[in-house]
């Protein structure tokens, strides 16, 4: 079952069409549709509008691409090439005539796309990662044995990956799937431990974080135990906040750094309360606020049958016929009751 998204044009798609949104609704896939041209990465998709993956904003095409064209390139059905007769410089996928394993026939006239260097890289890495990089060869990239391809597949050969044409759904990783079904590198990224548990468990006194700091906008080190940033010193003592500067000038505001978590404005805030003033001026935000809800709120004379509904994810649908009460509003998909009937109670 497909869910719907409103869009901020007012139509309803299968994607949110920003990020923000996406991150709100919990998707793992947005609408880029503020994009200019073709993909950049290797895809070359140029049709509006673009998905991208929430999580690293990637090409959800470029990812399909790769994937698929990894997955046989890692099942020996295809290998990269450096030999072609108009530029020996650019990196090609080759089919190659190989029977496969399971008895489908390669076409005999070798087909050529070009493959960008960073995907090259990748590529390289999850045959390292399978364990079936050959590196006999360096004009080609291929594999010593093809990889399975299911999970019973891989306990008969004792492996411990095996090799999906699909894309990771999260991040667009390439399709090295564990036997417990989970994306080998998603669960690799998990799995590292963060610059400051690696520091604790070295028995280090600092520590590089991977963002910058917010004081002092540098990637400096940082304490383990209090997480005070180097870069914020000044003359060997801690450089002053925007609070503390104002409270030894005497100021009743001031200005933070970073923008205030509920209205998500850089405005001033009181310095004994931290109370902001961008958030007295905002309009209150309502408690809940679902697809369902902005349903009912922007589109109050929308016709939509319960089929429909039910089909594009809608917990809600509205026919326009009136209720035992006379409302014509929306009722509820799974038990067909009035809402404003359940709201009156």
């Amino acid at each position: 079952m497909s869910r719907g998204y409103i869009q901020t044009d007012g139509t309803v798609d299968r994607f949110p069409d920003t990020k923000d949104e996406a991150k709100r609704l919990r998707s793992t896939i947005y609408i880029n549709k503020q994009h200019n041209g073709a993909c950049a990465v290797c895809c070359g998709y140029a049709a509006e509008p673009r998905e991208k993956y929430t999580y690293n904003d990637y090409c959800v095409n470029c990812a399909r691409l790769n994937a698929g064209d990894f997955a046989r390139l890692a099942t020996k059905l295809t290998d990269v090439s450096t030999v072609d007769p108009d530029d020996t410089d650019v990196k090609w996928l080759v089919e190659v005539p190989y029977q496969h394993r399971r008895g489908q026939s390669v076409t005999e006239s070798p087909a050529f796309r070009p493959i960008s260097s960073a995907t090259l890289a990748s590529f390289r890495d999850g045959l390292a990662v399978l364990g079936i990089l050959d590196e006999s060869d360096p004009t080609r990239l291929t594999a010593t044995n093809p990889a399975p391809l299911s999970p019973t597949e891989a306990v008969k050969t004792d492996a411990q990956l095996y090799i999906d044409y699909f894309a990771c759904k999260r991040s667009g990783h390439l399709g090295i799937v564990t036997l417990s079904g989970e994306c080998y590198f998603c669960k690799k990224e998990r799995e590292t431990p963060s610059p400051r548990k690696a520091a604790i468990t070295a028995g280090e006194r600092w520590y590089t974080p991977l963002t910058p700091c917010s004081r002092c906008g540098a990637t400096s080190p940082k304490r383990v135990d209090n997480g005070q940033c180097k870069g914020c010193t000044d003359n060997g003592r801690p450089a002053q906040s925007p609070r503390q500067a104002a409270v030894a000038a005497g100021e009743r505001w001031y200005t933070p750094l970073t923008p205030c978590k509920h209205c998500g404005t850089v405005a001033e805030r009181r310095v004994d309360n931290g109370q902001c003033k961008g958030c007295s001026t905002a309009p209150a935000a309502p408690k809940r606020d679902t697809v369902d809800s902005q349903l009912i709120r922007d589109t109050p004379d929308l016709v939509l049958s319960r089929a429909d509904a039910r089909m594009m994810g809608f917990k809600v649908f509205r026919t326009g016929k009136s209720c035992n009460r006379n409302h014509t509003g929306y009722r509820y998909v799974s038990t067909g009751n009035c809402v404003e009937c359940l709201k009156a109670r």
